[in-house]
């Protein structure tokens, strides 16, 4: 009994230092980024007034619109009548905390599934809310990113702050990875969900993967149902859900924007809105739970010269990640786990 309360103590305290890590890593990394951006007669001149709490509520404002917009496309997806605002409002939630303590790459929408089963939805509908939310959001940078370089030069869009070459490399890999990722999605919803659903079968029947099998079967079955659901939905369905898809994505590069705008002129807001598409496209490979220490890094570095007042970056930088990613951070440590318990007992 002893035994197994101290392997209980040693999961609870192995989970609690897990979710600690991407609170320490953006720590070190601002940290680091203060002690270079420091000097004395520059920080001495900064005045915080009106003006920049103003903004930073507006910020705040953007953050709730964003919010909002993914709410809205889980009940317009699920079905109004099947999501609550206030399920809906769980689900979101989840999801960011989620992401914010997994690696960009992998994120929270993997979940959608899961969060949803446990609001009511069944899985098919959960699968397919959630292959054609990650289409939408996908489908939306791919489309995006190529007008922006119709608008900006590209010397403009990267910066001058920034090694060029490395990130124009970096970029294009994971943009084209993007795209590809993007026609997968797009065949499985809508062409051949067979044919994918049958290579994600097979490839969890290889010796490391053949523990999911049963797993991977059920996915495939869902897919298929989900295709077929998703059939039925009518294009004006599917021109509200771009419209949430892109009122969300806006509202949440907005934020940036908003703590921009008592330090550089308003002619200057569409480039700035413009680099968050590049930033975020680079930042969706990052290894660290939330992008972790790699988003104060680029966004510091990228948006440096734009602002001539030093450490002034660094403080739109801390701003911009308390409100898109430590809020949801705290939210779901210190709110979320009851909730989560009586939803989920039954899994554990």
């Amino acid at each position: 009994m002893a035994v197994d309360m101290m392997t209980k103590k040693q999961r609870g305290s192995l989970r609690v230092f897990r979710l600690m890590i991407p609170l320490l890593i953006g720590i070190a990394v601002t940290g680091i980024l203060f002690y270079q951006e420091f000097y004395s007669e520059a920080w001495g001149q900064f005045r915080f007034t009106w003006v920049e709490g103003a903004c930073i509520i507006l910020a705040f404002h953007f953050i709730v619109m964003r919010d909002l917009s993914m709410m809205w496309r889980f009940r317009l997806m699920c079905g109004q009548d099947k999501l609550s605002w206030r399920q809906a409002f769980h689900t979101n939630l989840l999801c960011e905390f989620t992401s914010a303590i997994t690696p960009s790459a992998v994120g929270g929408s993997g979940l959608i599934v899961l969060f949803l089963k446990a609001e009511g939805v069944p899985a098919g509908k959960g699968t397919a809310v959630m292959m054609s939310t990650l289409f939408l959001d996908e489908l939306c940078l791919v489309v995006v990113c190529p007008l922006l370089f119709l608008i900006f030069p590209e010397e403009k869009l990267f910066g001058t702050s920034v090694g060029i070459t490395g990130l124009h490399i970096t970029f294009a890999i994971i943009y084209l990875l993007i795209i590809a990722w993007t026609i997968v999605l797009y065949a499985a919803l809508f062409k051949r969900p067979q044919v994918i659903g049958g290579i994600i079968y097979r490839l969890f029947r290889m010796p490391l993967l053949n523990r999911w099998t049963s797993k991977a079967e059920e996915f495939t079955k869902n897919l298929q149902l989900s295709s077929r659901q998703m059939a039925d939905w009518s294009l004006l369905f599917w021109m509200k859900a771009g419209i949430a898809t892109l009122a969300a994505w806006s509202s949440r590069f907005l934020v940036v924007c908003a703590l921009f705008l008592p330090f550089i002129p308003l002619g200057e807001q569409p480039l700035v809105f413009a680099r968050q598409f590049i930033l975020w496209i680079v930042m969706t490979i990052s290894p660290t739970p939330g992008g972790s220490g790699v988003s104060e890094y680029l966004f510091s570095t990228c948006y440096n010269d734009l602002v001539g007042t030093a450490g002034v970056v660094f403080l739109i930088t801390c701003c911009w990640r308390i409100i898109t990613f430590y809020l949801y951070l705290f939210a779901g440590i210190s709110l979320l786990p009851g909730w989560i318990r009586n939803k989920f007992h039954s899994i554990d």
